[in-house]
């Protein structure tokens, strides 16, 4: 019986027995040998695989709905409170970007959660303004993303993008958050938006989303001496490790240690700190890094190439220069 079909049977009630005649003590027997089969049968890194994702599932689950509830009814009461300036900002970025801004996180029929006062949504446009700035316009309208602003209690979870309803979503959770980690969340999501959206060819052309990304997946991978056998999703119980043991530094190939999750957090780890320059660095110094590490010093070649691509070619070297110098401005894109 192969791992499907257990699964299946379990969930119907119909292991080792016939849902006509019900269950005897032969069946239980069988059950339990079947499992124990299942158990043992060469699949443990698959079944830890999928124990991984579900716990995964479940965490997000509960910062998404669960966390909030305290919340909510407050948040329902609130009313989404613009003044004039504020709407002028949105206005201006959106034209600009041709994104969508939105403050809180909209249930239909019952308001929005997650709400920000005034001076945070003034906060967070400010950062935003300044973060966006740093791209071409053009850039980052071929991504067209919706940009939600909101407020969590939860300290883990920064910023998530998805895509709904064919379009892509970038959430930032920002309260009690430093303008250092507002802005690496905001560059770290808008870096799988950008990957996900790149279109890049690896070999011959790919129309499919999903199997382009495992394209592009490997040419990543390939970066690494040891392949893919450096990522894990159990990134947390190793970082733990290290911990305890009061080992000092990160990964080599890696910006920090949530990089070796998985490819794509891997290379939005380096753009979030490559983009940011370790502003109020309280955290490894990418610079730094790189010196010491021929590994990281290639993927960061890597990603300023697939950069330079996605932006015909605005985002060279001397842009990198000119940013790490801070003479990257609003009307920066005017003239380069």
């Amino acid at each position: 019986m192969d791992r499907r079909g257990f699964f299946g049977r379990l969930l119907r009630g119909q292991l080792g027995a016939d849902s006509e005649r019900g269950t005897t003590l032969d069946d239980i027997n069988r059950t339990g040998i079947e499992a124990k089969q299942f158990l043992t049968r060469g699949s443990r890194r698959k079944f830890f695989n999928l124990l991984g994702n579900a716990i995964e599932a479940g965490f997000l689950a509960y910062l998404l709905f669960v966390e909030p509830v305290p919340t909510l009814l407050a948040d329902i009461a609130t009313r989404d409170e613009y003044d004039e300036n504020i709407l002028k900002k949105i206005d201006c970025l959106e034209k600009l970007y041709d994104c969508d801004f939105e403050f809180g996180f909209a249930v239909p029929g019952y308001g929005r959660f997650g709400q920000l006062s005034l001076n945070e949504k003034y906060e967070a446009l400010r950062i935003l303004q300044e973060e966006l700035r740093k791209y071409p316009p053009d850039y980052v309208r071929r991504c067209n993303p919706e940009i939600v602003i909101m407020n969590c209690k939860t300290l883990s979870l920064k910023g998530l993008a998805s895509r709904v309803h064919g379009r892509h979503r970038i959430v930032l959770y920002i309260k009690n958050r430093s303008k250092k980690v507002i802005s690496s969340a905001f560059h770290h999501e808008l870096e799988h938006v950008s990957d996900s959206t790149d279109g890049r060819e690896v070999g011959a052309k790919c129309d499919d989303e999903m199997l382009c990304g495992r394209v592009k997946e490997k040419e990543w991978v390939a970066l690494n001496p040891q392949g893919k056998t450096v990522y894990n999703k159990f990134w947390e119980f190793f970082k733990a490790v290290d911990v305890v043991f009061r080992i000092k530094g990160e990964p080599s190939g890696f910006v920090r240690r949530y990089g070796t999750k998985s490819p794509g957090e891997d290379q939005a780890t380096v753009t979030e700190s490559l983009m940011t320059l370790d502003e109020e660095d309280d955290g490894p110094n990418i610079r730094e890094q790189m010196r010491e590490d021929p590994v990281l010093a290639t993927k960061v070649r890597k990603l300023k190439e697939y950069m330079f691509r996605r932006s015909n070619g605005r985002m060279n070297e001397q842009y990198w220069k000119d940013l790490e110098a801070g003479r990257v401005d609003e009307a920066y894109w005017e003239t380069h």
